[in-house]
């Protein structure tokens, strides 16, 4: 039996050719960004009545839905579009407010007696934030829609439903992609406080 002592390293203080062999060996975590996109998913499903296709989750199915209701475009969608999903994708703003400001166009929510300050909701000012699942992938899911909600757009709702899910495909590539690429690898292994031997390989 014998024992051998060996060195180890943090990642700023190998060699370049230490790095290349680190950054090459690291293997990424990208499986939540699957779990966190397909939870995106099934929540815009459940809200606009839409199903998975049959082939993949990234897939959209509307032959369900009415024609008359998918073939909605420019003004029409746009009012069709706030009026049954706009309070399930946009809340009010609350803000802070010192007591005996003005509170016109607010709803007051809470009052403290030990702050000087009262939470008001916004009467008039609405955000929307990742209102699904809370997770960024909402947003790239639900670009199309929020933009024909503030515009009229010429593509018919059918369309835009189909652009929302390959919105976040691209999303979903573009992280992936950013995830194996060696500043998120080296951000992750810092961040991480791995160590190496000397030729590269982790400890």
């Amino acid at each position: 039996m014998r024992t051998v002592e060996t060195k180890v390293y943090q990642f700023s203080e190998l060699s370049e050719d230490a790095k290349r062999t680190a950054l090459d060996n690291f293997e990424p975590l990208t499986g939540y960004i699957w779990y966190e996109a397909y939870k995106s998913v099934k929540a815009f499903n459940d809200l606009f009545g839409t199903r998975e296709g049959r082939h993949s989750w990234l897939d959209v199915q509307t032959g369900h839905i009415n024609d008359n209701v998918l073939n909605l475009k420019s003004a029409r969608l746009t009012a069709y579009l706030w009026n049954n999903y706009g309070d399930d994708l946009f809340t009010p703003v609350y803000r802070k407010s010192l007591e005996g400001e003005r509170k016109h166009n607010r709803v007051k929510i809470k009052t403290s007696s030990q702050s000087p300050y009262s939470v008001y909701y916004s009467g008039y000012k609405k955000s929307c934030e990742c209102p699904l699942t809370g997770v960024c992938y909402d947003m790239d899911l639900l670009k199309p829609i929020l933009k024909a909600m503030h515009e009229p757009v010429k593509e018919t709702f059918e369309d835009l439903l189909t652009e929302c899910f390959e919105n976040l495909r691209i999303a979903i590539e573009n992280e992936i992609e950013y995830r194996n690429s060696d500043e998120s690898k080296t951000e992750d292994i810092k961040s991480n406080g791995y160590e190496f031997t000397e030729n590269g390989k982790i400890f």
